[in-house]
Protein backbone atom coordinates (compact mmCIF):
# COMPACT_ATOMS: atom_id res chain seq x y z
CA UNK A 1 0.00 0.00 0.00
CA UNK A 2 1.25 3.47 -0.92
CA UNK A 3 -0.02 6.58 0.84
CA UNK A 4 0.67 10.26 1.31
CA UNK A 5 2.02 11.05 4.73
CA UNK A 6 -1.05 13.16 5.61
CA UNK A 7 -3.69 10.66 4.42
CA UNK A 8 -6.05 8.45 6.37
CA UNK A 9 -5.95 4.90 5.03
CA UNK A 10 -8.86 2.50 4.83
CA UNK A 11 -7.93 -1.09 5.68
CA UNK A 12 -10.40 -3.72 4.47
CA UNK A 13 -10.44 -7.46 5.15
CA UNK A 14 -12.75 -9.87 3.35
CA UNK A 15 -13.33 -12.82 5.65
CA UNK A 16 -16.12 -15.37 5.82
CA UNK A 17 -16.58 -17.21 9.13
CA UNK A 18 -17.87 -20.76 8.57
CA UNK A 19 -16.91 -22.31 11.92
CA UNK A 20 -19.88 -24.00 13.58
CA UNK A 21 -20.15 -24.05 17.38
CA UNK A 22 -20.77 -27.59 18.67
CA UNK A 23 -23.03 -26.60 21.58
CA UNK A 24 -25.33 -24.10 19.89
CA UNK A 25 -27.00 -24.24 16.46
CA UNK A 26 -25.20 -21.21 15.00
CA UNK A 27 -21.94 -19.99 13.52
CA UNK A 28 -19.39 -19.21 16.22
CA UNK A 29 -18.79 -15.59 17.12
CA UNK A 30 -15.87 -13.96 15.29
CA UNK A 31 -13.66 -11.48 17.14
CA UNK A 32 -11.51 -9.60 14.59
CA UNK A 33 -8.75 -7.35 15.97
CA UNK A 34 -6.23 -5.08 14.29
CA UNK A 35 -2.82 -4.58 15.89
CA UNK A 36 -0.91 -1.56 14.64
CA UNK A 37 2.16 0.53 15.30
CA UNK A 38 4.28 3.18 13.61
CA UNK A 39 7.91 3.13 12.58
CA UNK A 40 10.13 0.75 14.54
CA UNK A 41 7.96 0.76 17.65
CA UNK A 42 7.65 -2.77 19.02
CA UNK A 43 4.58 -2.07 21.15
CA UNK A 44 1.36 -2.52 19.19
CA UNK A 45 -1.98 -0.89 19.90
CA UNK A 46 -5.16 -2.80 19.17
CA UNK A 47 -8.62 -1.95 17.91
CA UNK A 48 -11.61 -4.03 16.85
CA UNK A 49 -12.37 -4.40 13.17
CA UNK A 50 -15.96 -3.58 12.33
CA UNK A 51 -18.16 -4.46 9.37
CA UNK A 52 -19.26 -1.72 7.00
CA UNK A 53 -21.08 -1.75 3.68
CA UNK A 54 -18.57 -0.47 1.13
CA UNK A 55 -19.14 -0.68 -2.60
CA UNK A 56 -21.96 -3.22 -2.06
CA UNK A 57 -19.67 -5.44 0.02
CA UNK A 58 -19.46 -5.84 3.80
CA UNK A 59 -15.78 -6.12 4.72
CA UNK A 60 -14.14 -5.76 8.11
CA UNK A 61 -12.59 -2.29 8.19
CA UNK A 62 -10.43 0.11 10.12
CA UNK A 63 -9.35 3.68 9.40
CA UNK A 64 -5.98 4.92 10.56
CA UNK A 65 -3.54 7.73 9.84
CA UNK A 66 -0.84 6.76 7.38
CA UNK A 67 1.81 8.23 9.69
CA UNK A 68 2.06 9.26 13.33
CA UNK A 69 2.91 12.83 14.45
CA UNK A 70 6.63 12.01 14.05
CA UNK A 71 6.07 11.03 10.41
CA UNK A 72 6.64 7.30 10.91
CA UNK A 73 4.70 4.92 8.64
CA UNK A 74 1.98 2.53 9.74
CA UNK A 75 2.52 -1.21 9.97
CA UNK A 76 -0.02 -3.74 11.17
CA UNK A 77 -1.30 -7.28 11.43
CA UNK A 78 -4.74 -8.71 12.17
CA UNK A 79 -6.04 -11.60 14.23
CA UNK A 80 -9.38 -13.27 13.60
CA UNK A 81 -10.30 -15.22 16.72
CA UNK A 82 -13.17 -17.64 17.33
CA UNK A 83 -12.91 -18.14 21.13
CA UNK A 84 -15.74 -20.68 21.32
CA UNK A 85 -13.84 -22.96 18.95
CA UNK A 86 -10.37 -22.16 20.31
CA UNK A 87 -9.29 -20.95 16.87
CA UNK A 88 -7.23 -17.89 15.81
CA UNK A 89 -6.09 -16.91 12.33
CA UNK A 90 -3.28 -14.37 11.99
CA UNK A 91 -2.72 -12.25 8.89
CA UNK A 92 0.01 -12.22 7.85
CA UNK A 93 1.18 -15.48 9.41
CA UNK A 94 4.55 -13.91 10.27
CA UNK A 95 5.63 -10.27 10.50
CA UNK A 96 3.51 -7.26 9.59
CA UNK A 97 2.14 -5.47 6.56
CA UNK A 98 4.22 -2.35 5.99
CA UNK A 99 2.53 0.77 4.64
CA UNK A 100 4.79 3.06 2.64
CA UNK A 101 3.87 6.65 3.43
CA UNK A 102 5.90 9.64 2.29
CA UNK A 103 5.59 13.40 1.87
CA UNK A 104 7.76 13.10 -1.26
CA UNK A 105 4.78 12.48 -3.57
CA UNK A 106 5.13 13.49 -7.23
CA UNK A 107 2.06 13.88 -9.46
CA UNK A 108 2.28 12.93 -13.14
CA UNK A 109 -0.44 13.66 -15.69
CA UNK A 110 -0.11 11.26 -18.61
CA UNK A 111 -1.42 12.43 -21.99
CA UNK A 112 -3.56 10.07 -24.07
CA UNK A 113 -1.74 7.05 -25.41
CA UNK A 114 0.20 7.69 -28.60
CA UNK A 115 -0.44 5.86 -31.84
CA UNK A 116 1.35 2.54 -32.20
CA UNK A 117 4.85 2.98 -33.60
CA UNK A 118 7.52 0.54 -34.78
CA UNK A 119 10.07 -0.72 -32.28
CA UNK A 120 13.78 -0.05 -32.77
CA UNK A 121 14.37 -3.71 -33.61
CA UNK A 122 12.43 -6.98 -33.79
CA UNK A 123 13.90 -10.41 -33.03
CA UNK A 124 11.86 -13.06 -34.83
CA UNK A 125 11.44 -16.71 -33.87
CA UNK A 126 9.29 -18.26 -36.58
CA UNK A 127 7.20 -21.40 -36.16
CA UNK A 128 9.13 -24.48 -37.16
CA UNK A 129 11.97 -26.79 -36.17
CA UNK A 130 15.54 -25.83 -35.38
CA UNK A 131 17.60 -23.90 -32.81
CA UNK A 132 16.17 -20.54 -33.93
CA UNK A 133 12.56 -21.72 -34.35
CA UNK A 134 9.74 -22.30 -31.88
CA UNK A 135 6.69 -24.53 -31.89
CA UNK A 136 3.08 -24.09 -30.88
CA UNK A 137 0.51 -26.57 -29.61
CA UNK A 138 -2.83 -26.83 -27.86
CA UNK A 139 -3.49 -27.48 -24.20
CA UNK A 140 -5.23 -30.72 -23.22
CA UNK A 141 -8.64 -29.09 -23.47
CA UNK A 142 -7.87 -27.60 -26.87
CA UNK A 143 -8.73 -24.12 -25.65
CA UNK A 144 -5.37 -22.32 -25.61
CA UNK A 145 -2.54 -22.11 -28.10
CA UNK A 146 0.62 -22.96 -26.17
CA UNK A 147 3.78 -21.20 -27.30
CA UNK A 148 6.62 -19.22 -25.67
CA UNK A 149 4.97 -17.25 -22.83
CA UNK A 150 7.90 -15.46 -21.16
CA UNK A 151 11.27 -13.80 -21.73
CA UNK A 152 14.08 -12.19 -19.77
CA UNK A 153 17.35 -10.49 -20.66
CA UNK A 154 20.73 -10.86 -18.97
CA UNK A 155 23.26 -8.11 -18.23
CA UNK A 156 25.24 -8.86 -21.39
CA UNK A 157 22.18 -8.84 -23.65
CA UNK A 158 21.46 -12.57 -23.83
CA UNK A 159 17.73 -13.29 -24.18
CA UNK A 160 16.07 -16.28 -22.53
CA UNK A 161 12.84 -17.44 -24.20
CA UNK A 162 10.68 -20.13 -22.62
CA UNK A 163 9.80 -22.66 -25.36
CA UNK A 164 7.44 -25.16 -23.64
CA UNK A 165 6.31 -27.23 -26.64
CA UNK A 166 9.96 -28.08 -27.31
CA UNK A 167 10.48 -28.54 -23.54
CA UNK A 168 13.41 -26.14 -23.51
CA UNK A 169 14.61 -22.61 -22.87
CA UNK A 170 16.22 -20.87 -25.84
CA UNK A 171 19.24 -18.70 -25.02
CA UNK A 172 19.76 -16.18 -27.83
CA UNK A 173 22.78 -13.88 -28.01
CA UNK A 174 21.96 -11.00 -30.41
CA UNK A 175 25.54 -9.72 -30.56
CA UNK A 176 26.81 -13.11 -31.80
CA UNK A 177 23.59 -14.23 -33.54
CA UNK A 178 24.00 -17.52 -31.67
CA UNK A 179 21.38 -19.88 -30.24
CA UNK A 180 21.75 -22.21 -27.27
CA UNK A 181 19.22 -24.04 -25.15
CA UNK A 182 18.58 -25.63 -21.78
CA UNK A 183 16.07 -28.41 -21.05
CA UNK A 184 12.91 -27.33 -19.24
CA UNK A 185 13.09 -29.09 -15.85
CA UNK A 186 9.33 -29.58 -15.44
CA UNK A 187 6.16 -30.36 -17.37
CA UNK A 188 4.66 -27.08 -18.54
CA UNK A 189 1.08 -26.53 -17.42
CA UNK A 190 0.17 -23.08 -18.75
CA UNK A 191 1.87 -21.03 -16.03
CA UNK A 192 5.61 -20.44 -15.77
CA UNK A 193 8.20 -17.67 -15.80
CA UNK A 194 11.96 -17.20 -15.88
CA UNK A 195 14.54 -14.60 -14.88
CA UNK A 196 18.26 -13.90 -14.92
CA UNK A 197 19.93 -12.76 -11.71
CA UNK A 198 22.48 -9.92 -11.61
CA UNK A 199 25.29 -12.36 -12.45
CA UNK A 200 23.49 -13.87 -15.44
CA UNK A 201 22.42 -17.13 -13.81
CA UNK A 202 19.01 -18.30 -14.98
CA UNK A 203 16.09 -19.31 -12.79
CA UNK A 204 12.90 -20.84 -14.21
CA UNK A 205 9.73 -21.24 -12.15
CA UNK A 206 6.76 -23.59 -12.54
CA UNK A 207 3.81 -21.66 -11.12
CA UNK A 208 1.36 -24.51 -11.79
CA UNK A 209 3.40 -26.50 -9.30
CA UNK A 210 3.90 -30.07 -8.22
CA UNK A 211 1.15 -32.04 -6.52
CA UNK A 212 1.84 -33.30 -3.03
CA UNK A 213 -0.63 -35.73 -1.46
CA UNK A 214 -3.16 -33.94 0.69
CA UNK A 215 -2.13 -30.42 -0.35
CA UNK A 216 -2.70 -28.07 -3.28
CA UNK A 217 0.06 -28.00 -5.91
CA UNK A 218 3.21 -26.20 -4.75
CA UNK A 219 5.08 -23.89 -7.18
CA UNK A 220 8.74 -24.73 -7.77
CA UNK A 221 11.74 -22.72 -8.93
CA UNK A 222 14.92 -24.14 -10.46
CA UNK A 223 18.38 -22.55 -10.59
CA UNK A 224 20.26 -23.61 -13.71
CA UNK A 225 23.98 -24.04 -14.33
CA UNK A 226 25.40 -22.38 -17.48
CA UNK A 227 25.20 -25.76 -19.23
CA UNK A 228 21.45 -25.94 -18.48
CA UNK A 229 21.58 -28.59 -15.76
CA UNK A 230 19.71 -27.96 -12.51
CA UNK A 231 21.88 -26.59 -9.71
CA UNK A 232 19.10 -26.39 -7.11
CA UNK A 233 15.31 -26.73 -6.90
CA UNK A 234 13.08 -25.19 -4.26
CA UNK A 235 9.36 -25.10 -3.51
CA UNK A 236 7.92 -21.59 -3.33
CA UNK A 237 5.39 -21.13 -0.55
CA UNK A 238 3.23 -18.41 -2.05
CA UNK A 239 -0.49 -18.29 -2.64
CA UNK A 240 -0.55 -16.36 -5.94
CA UNK A 241 2.93 -16.21 -7.51
CA UNK A 242 3.43 -13.45 -10.04
CA UNK A 243 6.61 -11.62 -11.02
CA UNK A 244 10.22 -12.57 -10.29
CA UNK A 245 12.38 -9.63 -9.24
CA UNK A 246 15.97 -9.02 -10.34
CA UNK A 247 17.03 -10.30 -6.90
CA UNK A 248 15.15 -13.55 -7.69
CA UNK A 249 12.44 -12.92 -5.11
CA UNK A 250 8.89 -14.01 -5.97
CA UNK A 251 6.02 -11.58 -5.52
CA UNK A 252 2.95 -13.08 -3.85
CA UNK A 253 -0.15 -11.22 -5.07
CA UNK A 254 -2.01 -12.42 -1.99
CA UNK A 255 -0.30 -9.81 0.19
CA UNK A 256 2.08 -8.07 -2.28
CA UNK A 257 5.17 -9.20 -0.38
CA UNK A 258 8.26 -11.04 -1.53
CA UNK A 259 9.42 -14.58 -0.85
CA UNK A 260 13.00 -15.78 -1.39
CA UNK A 261 13.03 -19.37 -2.75
CA UNK A 262 16.85 -19.51 -2.50
CA UNK A 263 19.33 -18.27 0.08
CA UNK A 264 22.56 -16.36 -0.63
CA UNK A 265 24.41 -19.65 -1.20
CA UNK A 266 21.92 -20.70 -3.87
CA UNK A 267 20.27 -23.42 -1.78
CA UNK A 268 16.51 -23.70 -1.33
CA UNK A 269 15.03 -21.89 1.66
CA UNK A 270 12.86 -23.80 4.12
CA UNK A 271 9.16 -23.10 4.53
CA UNK A 272 9.91 -21.42 7.85
CA UNK A 273 12.45 -19.10 6.22
CA UNK A 274 10.03 -18.24 3.42
CA UNK A 275 7.42 -17.19 5.96
CA UNK A 276 9.69 -14.25 6.75
CA UNK A 277 8.40 -12.32 3.77
CA UNK A 278 10.03 -9.11 2.62
CA UNK A 279 8.65 -5.72 1.68
CA UNK A 280 8.38 -5.12 -2.07
CA UNK A 281 10.82 -2.27 -2.86
CA UNK A 282 9.04 -1.07 -6.02
CA UNK A 283 5.31 -1.53 -5.44
CA UNK A 284 2.60 -0.24 -7.76
CA UNK A 285 -1.17 -0.48 -7.81
CA UNK A 286 -4.34 1.37 -8.75
CA UNK A 287 -5.69 3.80 -6.19
CA UNK A 288 -8.52 2.15 -4.28
CA UNK A 289 -11.22 3.91 -2.29
CA UNK A 290 -14.69 3.21 -1.00
CA UNK A 291 -16.02 3.14 -4.57
CA UNK A 292 -13.47 0.55 -5.68
CA UNK A 293 -10.44 0.90 -7.91
CA UNK A 294 -9.82 4.15 -9.77
CA UNK A 295 -8.74 2.91 -13.21
CA UNK A 296 -7.52 6.39 -14.12
CA UNK A 297 -5.05 6.77 -11.25
CA UNK A 298 -2.20 4.54 -10.11
CA UNK A 299 0.60 4.89 -7.60
CA UNK A 300 4.18 3.73 -7.97
CA UNK A 301 6.80 3.85 -5.22
CA UNK A 302 10.51 3.45 -4.69
CA UNK A 303 10.68 2.62 -1.01
CA UNK A 304 14.47 2.74 -0.79
CA UNK A 305 14.43 6.09 -2.58
CA UNK A 306 11.61 7.42 -0.34
CA UNK A 307 9.60 8.68 -3.31
CA UNK A 308 6.18 7.93 -4.75
CA UNK A 309 4.50 8.88 -8.02
CA UNK A 310 0.76 9.34 -8.50
CA UNK A 311 0.03 8.86 -12.19
CA UNK A 312 -3.26 10.02 -13.67
CA UNK A 313 -4.60 9.86 -17.21
CA UNK A 314 -7.98 11.24 -18.25
CA UNK A 315 -8.18 8.59 -20.98
CA UNK A 316 -7.47 5.69 -18.63
CA UNK A 317 -4.24 3.93 -17.81
CA UNK A 318 -4.80 0.34 -18.90
CA UNK A 319 -3.34 -2.61 -17.03
CA UNK A 320 -0.31 -2.22 -14.78
CA UNK A 321 2.43 -4.49 -16.12
CA UNK A 322 5.71 -3.42 -14.49
CA UNK A 323 7.67 -0.70 -12.74
CA UNK A 324 11.46 -0.77 -12.49
CA UNK A 325 14.30 1.49 -11.53
CA UNK A 326 16.61 2.33 -14.45
CA UNK A 327 19.78 4.40 -14.89
CA UNK A 328 17.58 7.20 -16.29
CA UNK A 329 15.15 7.10 -13.33
CA UNK A 330 12.19 4.74 -13.69
CA UNK A 331 10.24 2.82 -16.32
CA UNK A 332 6.47 2.37 -16.04
CA UNK A 333 4.80 -0.20 -18.31
CA UNK A 334 1.07 -0.33 -19.06
CA UNK A 335 -0.77 -3.01 -21.00
CA UNK A 336 -3.70 -2.92 -23.39
CA UNK A 337 -5.42 -5.73 -25.27
CA UNK A 338 -2.80 -5.87 -28.06
CA UNK A 339 -0.33 -3.16 -27.19
CA UNK A 340 2.16 -2.06 -24.56
CA UNK A 341 2.83 1.50 -23.42
CA UNK A 342 6.23 2.27 -21.90
CA UNK A 343 6.96 5.56 -20.14
CA UNK A 344 10.47 6.42 -18.95
CA UNK A 345 10.66 9.18 -16.34
CA UNK A 346 13.55 10.86 -14.54
CA UNK A 347 13.71 10.87 -10.70
CA UNK A 348 11.67 14.08 -10.58
CA UNK A 349 8.83 12.60 -12.64
CA UNK A 350 9.63 14.33 -15.96
CA UNK A 351 8.79 12.14 -18.96
CA UNK A 352 11.87 11.20 -20.98
CA UNK A 353 10.26 8.86 -23.50
CA UNK A 354 6.72 7.61 -24.13
CA UNK A 355 6.13 4.85 -26.69
CA UNK A 356 3.26 2.54 -27.63
CA UNK A 357 4.12 -0.79 -29.22
CA UNK A 358 1.98 -3.30 -31.08
CA UNK A 359 2.10 -6.63 -29.31
CA UNK A 360 0.29 -9.48 -31.00
CA UNK A 361 -1.46 -12.03 -28.80
CA UNK A 362 -1.94 -14.93 -31.18
CA UNK A 363 -0.89 -17.26 -28.33
CA UNK A 364 -1.09 -17.21 -24.55
CA UNK A 365 1.54 -14.91 -23.01
CA UNK A 366 2.37 -14.40 -19.34
CA UNK A 367 1.36 -11.04 -17.86
CA UNK A 368 4.65 -10.60 -16.03
CA UNK A 369 6.84 -12.57 -18.43
CA UNK A 370 5.84 -10.50 -21.48
CA UNK A 371 8.37 -7.74 -20.79
CA UNK A 372 12.03 -7.64 -19.81
CA UNK A 373 14.06 -4.60 -18.81
CA UNK A 374 17.79 -4.55 -19.57
CA UNK A 375 20.43 -3.19 -17.23
CA UNK A 376 20.68 0.01 -19.30
CA UNK A 377 16.91 0.59 -19.09
CA UNK A 378 16.07 -0.67 -22.58
CA UNK A 379 12.85 -2.63 -23.03
CA UNK A 380 12.06 -6.01 -24.61
CA UNK A 381 8.42 -6.92 -25.31
CA UNK A 382 7.18 -10.41 -26.20
CA UNK A 383 4.42 -10.83 -28.75
CA UNK A 384 3.03 -13.53 -31.05
CA UNK A 385 1.51 -13.60 -34.52
CA UNK A 386 0.47 -16.23 -37.06
CA UNK A 387 4.09 -16.17 -38.30
CA UNK A 388 5.71 -16.83 -34.94
CA UNK A 389 7.13 -15.10 -31.90
CA UNK A 390 8.33 -11.50 -31.97
CA UNK A 391 10.54 -9.80 -29.39
CA UNK A 392 10.37 -6.02 -29.82
CA UNK A 393 13.31 -3.96 -28.60
CA UNK A 394 13.11 -0.28 -27.60
CA UNK A 395 16.27 1.55 -26.64
CA UNK A 396 16.30 3.49 -23.39
CA UNK A 397 16.33 7.30 -23.67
Amino acid sequence: MIARADETVLLMFDLVNTIDCPDVPRICRLEPTLFYSYGDAEVFQSMPLTREIINEMEPLVARLSATDPEGRSLHYYAEFAVPEAGYTLRYPVEGTIELFATSNFISIELPPEKAVEPSDKVHNFFWGYGPDKVRRGLDQGGRYIIAPPAIDVAKGGRIALLDPVNERIIIYNPSEESYGSAPLPFYYNLNADLAFDADGQLVVCDWAGEYVEGTPPIPYCYRLHPDGSVEAAAPVYVKFPSKITKALKVLDQFDYRLVAPFNSQGDGNSRGSQRQKETWDLPYRFVEGEQGFDMYTARFADIRGDVAFEVHSASGIGGLVDFEKTPQGYLMIFGGSEQIRAVWIDPSGVTLKDVTLQRGKYTEISLYGQVAIAQDGSLYVLGSTERGIEIHFVEAP
